[in-house]
This record gives structure tokens, sequence and C-alpha cells, in this order.
């Protein structure tokens, strides 16, 4: 193909920038690496306080507790959320979190500048778009009872305010093609139990916003599937990508009568394991020596894709440098649904994806980033592991 095409995705809790003839090369973040230099600092100014204690397990080096509440991050402290572009080429706004403060930033790639637009505690911002007309940022705003609303910023982060309300997932909006006034995108209703716990969400359907009118609508509502991070292009077209809806994973009999039958060798697996850090405890010896030296970082085994936990422990086992086996099953599916409800299946398996101006498409299975273009053509532009979240750039 000739078009070249510049886009960003998120993978891993980094974010990465590329054009479709060259290498992704990632975005460092001025403030992401304050937080870094200063946690390491608060480490060795505070090591001698616990390098004779017994019960920190955490500060041997023989031996490390995975983090179990970390998904797929390689142990990354601060991660990027959402990612968009910005008027002139080169300029990208994205959003940060940790454990407790979120931000939005400005970029300048050609000068190398991170602006910093909002920060501050319990603002967890995702899914960045951008209003190409008057540069307003609408994004994702989650709270932590489980639900997340839309929010609306002025082009400089200030003013940010809810546009959505409700005991509900809003999430992915994005402006429609053509219009400042009109947003698209995806919401699952959540579902509670008696004690306000979240047990699940509903399916998703979406929905469109006319700041205008101060009015909302549902376009699109497949009964028994998801339907998510939806496009409006220029003819009116909605492209969005397709699930079925589940809101339990299916249990497999043959895993369950698996766990059965090794549940004894886990039990004793589990004992061992407990002997080993009882003997690292005061020994500071492993039982065990036969396993090598220790991974670092979390255990990457899950990671969460709209309300669904996706398993990849089983892709790191078995893929390999350059493999294109998608993170999900084929019912993953890119769809175009013209204005008259005609609907047509553009990829599988598909993660992520974003419209060009021109009509192109780029999409992600999680493992590697495609370019269509106009006339249906299809080709590899990137690899990667664990895309999240793909933009196209101006």
């Amino acid at each position: 193909m000739s078009e070249q095409i510049k886009y960003a995705y998120l993978a891993e809790g980094r974010l990465f920038v590329a054009e479709s003839d060259g290498e992704p090369q990632p975005i460092e973040s001025q403030f992401v690496q304050a937080i870094e230099d200063r946690r390491a600092a608060d480490r060795e100014r505070n090591q001698w306080k616990s390098s004779g204690m017994m019960w920190n397990l955490s500060q041997s080096p023989e031996f490390e507790i995975p983090n179990l509440n970390a998904a797929v991050g390689g142990g990354r402290s601060v991660r990027f959320t959402g990612v968009t572009g910005g008027e002139k080429s080169g300029e990208i706004y994205y959003a940060l979190v940790n454990e407790s403060v979120g931000g939005l930033f400005h970029l300048d790639t050609t000068e190398d500048y991170e602006r910093r637009l909002v920060h501050r505690r319990e603002m967890m911002l995702r899914d960045l778009a951008r209003c190409p007309g008057d540069g307003r940022l609408a994004c994702s705003l989650k709270r932590a009872d489980g639900s997340a609303n839309l929010a609306l910023a002025e082009a400089d982060g200030g003013r940010l305010r809810e546009i959505t309300t409700g005991d509900s997932v809003d999430e992915a909006p994005t402006w429609v093609a053509g219009s400042d006034a009109k947003l698209v995108f995806q919401s699952a209703g959540v579902g509670r139990n008696e004690y306000g716990a979240v047990f699940g969400l509903g399916p998703y359907a979406i929905h469109e916003l006319d700041l205008a009118r101060d009015k909302m609508s549902t376009i699109l509502d497949h009964e028994g599937f998801d339907c998510l991070t939806p496009r409006v292009d220029t003819d009116g077209c909605l492209y969005f990508i397709r699930r079925p809806y589940e809101l339990r994973p299916k249990t497999s009999p043959l895993k369950l009568l698996s766990d059965v039958a090794l549940f004894p060798f886990r039990l004793v697996r589990a004992g061992v394991h407990f002997l080993n850090a009882f003997s690292l405890f005061f020994s500071k010896k492993p039982l065990m020596t036969a396993g090598g030296p220790p991974r670092e970082g979390p255990d990457r085994r899950m990671l969460m894709l709209w309300g669904r936990w996706v398993e990849v422990e089983r892709q790191l086992r078995r893929g390999q440098e350059g493999s294109d086996k998608p993170l999900v099953p084929q019912t993953w599916q890119l769809i175009r649904r013209t204005p008259e409800g005609d609907e047509e299946t553009l990829a599988t398996s598909v993660v992520a994806f974003d419209l060009a101006d021109d009509g192109a498409l780029v999409y992600s299975n999680g493992r590697a980033i495609y370019h269509r273009d106009g006339e249906g053509r299809t080709e590899t532009i990137s690899r990667d592991f664990c895309i999240e979240r793909l933009c196209v750039l101006a």
C-alpha cells in the first residue's frame, strides 16, 4: 500500500506512536519519570528501616510476592489509559493514572515538551477523544463504586465536568464525523447485590449524545451481544465491535473435572511453597532452587477488555516473537452498519480499531495492528503484545 498513516496505541500500560512504515516509538512521560524517581529515592532512603525485619519478605532479592491486584502492565505503577490526536501533527493528548492520582496531559513530540493540563487525586480518566472543530476533550471518568460517566473538558483541560449520569459504565466516546455537538459512546448498566457491590454489567449498547439539544438516544442495541467502541464516518455509517454478551464466564465441565483431579497435587504444591516462604523467613535460603531465578514484576495473566477479563497467560506461554495469534476469539467482530441498517463484517478477533478521515481502518487483534484501505486491502503494520486501545492521529 502507498498510503501512510500515523497512529498511537496502548499496550501493557504504555503508550506508543508509529507510522505505517516505521517502528513504534514509546512515549516516556516526564510526569511518570518523576514519580518513578521519587519512588526509587524513597526506597533507598527507607531501606535501612526494613533490612532486618522478618516480615518484609518483598525486600528479599530471592523472594518476590506477586501483585495479585495488577493486570497486564509490566509492573509499572503508572499506566496510560487514553490517547487522542491533537490539532497539529506531532501533538497528542493522553491520560495517566496510578493507585490514587490521575492526570490529563498534552505532548508536542516535535519539541519533546509535556504540559500537565489536569492533575488531581482520585480522578481516573480513560478513553480520550478530541473534537476536531473546537478542541474540546471528551473522556470517561471512572468512579470508586464501579460506575463511569462521560466528562467534557475545554481544549486546555479546564472546566472538566460530567455530561452523563446514572449507575452505568459509559466509555469510549467519539465525536460524530462532521459535527462538533454529537458524541457516540458505549454504555452498560451496573448490576449490584443487596449490599451495593457490583456483581456484573449488562450488555453494552451504543448511544448518541447531542450536546446542543441536551438529548441522548440509543442508536444500537443488539440482544445477546455487546456493541463496543463506536465510530461514525462522514456517510453516516456506524463502525463498532460486536461480541457475544456473557454475564459470567462459562465453566467448562472438562476444566471442572481437571480441577477436581488436580486438587491433591495443588494442595501439596501450596504446602511446599508455604514451607519455602517459611525457610526464607528465617534462613534467607529457599528450599526450592530448581526453578531458577525469580521472575520480575507481577504475574501477567489477565487483561480487562471492556468489562471482561481475557486470559493472556496462555499467549505468554505459547506466543513467539512475531506471532499474530489473537488475544480474543473470532466472535469479536468489527462491523460496519449503514444508515439503512445493512451490516458487513470487516474483520474478526478485533480488540480495538479507529477510523481515518479517508475511510481507511486501523485495527488490532491484541497481538498485531493492521491497516485496511478504502478498497479493502489489508496489511500488517506493527506487532506488540496486549494491545488495548488504538487511535489514528491527524
